[in-house]
């Protein structure tokens, strides 16, 4: 169930912001907001720090989530679907 919604959902976001700029061309030509490559950068890694932290926290917290489950397939199933990069 949640897996669909996953797959679904950016998808969906994905027409609506098409659909919103006139086409996919203006999405993929429209000119950088960031005013220098170093500004650009800082920002990268700084979103690149954010979502190492949030997937290392939450692959470390499966144990967790998955300790009372009624069956291992439920485990294994959490797992897939909570760390898809496993």
């Amino acid at each position: 169930m949640w897996c669909t919604f996953l797959l679904v959902l950016p998808l969906i976001l994905l027409g609506f912001m098409t659909h919103k700029a006139g086409g996919f061309g203006p999405l993929v030509n429209a000119p950088s907001r960031f005013s220098s490559r170093s500004v650009y950068l800082h920002f990268f890694f700084l979103a690149l720090t954010d979502m190492v932290g949030n997937w290392a926290t939450l692959s470390l917290d499966i144990p967790d989530f998955t300790r009372f489950a009624a069956r291992k397939s439920f485990r294994s199933s959490f797992r897939a679907s909570a760390c898809p990069s496993r």
